[in-house]
């Protein structure tokens, strides 16, 4: 599709976005799956606490917003990608598939491990860098590859095609994660006493439900889509 479609596509979209009023229960559940992938501690969580501990909120959420820079570059990347092989059912329900077993394993392995005993004494790169260390630490993962297709071609529920619509729509989801990020970063600034391994163990598993949760969700609705 040339560059003039994909403008067309995006007028066409932009006038049809807001008249479904379903559409807002969409944002919520991508809010909700963004803030529920950002919170288990990992690479990104860990170098925000980090930086964040020593040099207050915009070092901490730097980091986030790198991570959510490159996030958006795998999600553009999944929606051009998808585009073209829309009209392939086996391949979309083999995406979807994944995608929602990803969750359910990422939601298992998530809610059986402990939480997370971070070594503040282990040394941080540059603050100066924190937006290219975010950016690297989201994309140098394998699974980010297949992350992005597998959640995009899940959550598609009933739609047959992919428009810019499923797109902005799904871009909620690095929104969710942002507003994380900023929760994150204001408690290491102002209320880091909380951050112990109690505290952190509770959110882990309450993430871990919610993963497991949008798993078997959108393993239902590939289910009932494609086949």
């Amino acid at each position: 599709m040339d560059l003039l479609g994909h403008l067309w596509i995006f007028r066409t979209s932009m006038n049809s976005f807001y008249i479904e009023p379903n559409k807002f229960l969409i944002i919520f559940e991508k809010l909700g799956l963004g803030i529920t992938l950002a919170a288990p501690i990992g690479p990104v969580s860990i170098e925000m606490i980090k930086r964040g501990l020593r040099n207050g909120f915009w070092a901490s959420f730097n980091i986030r917003l790198g991570a959510a820079i490159g996030n958006t570059l795998c999600l553009i990347g999944t929606y051009l990608g998808l585009s073209q092989i829309m009209g392939n059912s086996k391949i979309m329900t083999i995406l979807g598939l994944f995608g929602a077993i990803l969750l359910l394993y990422m939601g298992i392995t998530t809610f059986r491990k402990s939480a997370t005993v971070i070594d503040l004494s282990i040394p941080t790169a540059n603050t100066k860098n924190g937006l290219m260390c975010g950016f690297y630490l989201s994309i140098i993962s394998p699974v980010a590859l297949v992350f992005w297709p597998g959640i995009f071609a899940a959550s598609m529920g009933s739609a047959d095609t992919i428009n810019l619509t499923n797109f902005l729509l799904n871009l909620f989801i690095i929104v969710g994660v942002l507003i994380w990020g900023v929760g994150l970063s204001l408690v290491l600034s102002f209320c880091r006493n909380i951050l112990n391994k109690k505290f952190i163990n509770i959110l882990t598993k309450i993430a871990a439900l919610l993963m497991i949760f949008y798993g078997l969700k959108y393993a239902y609705c590939v289910y009932t889509h494609y086949t």
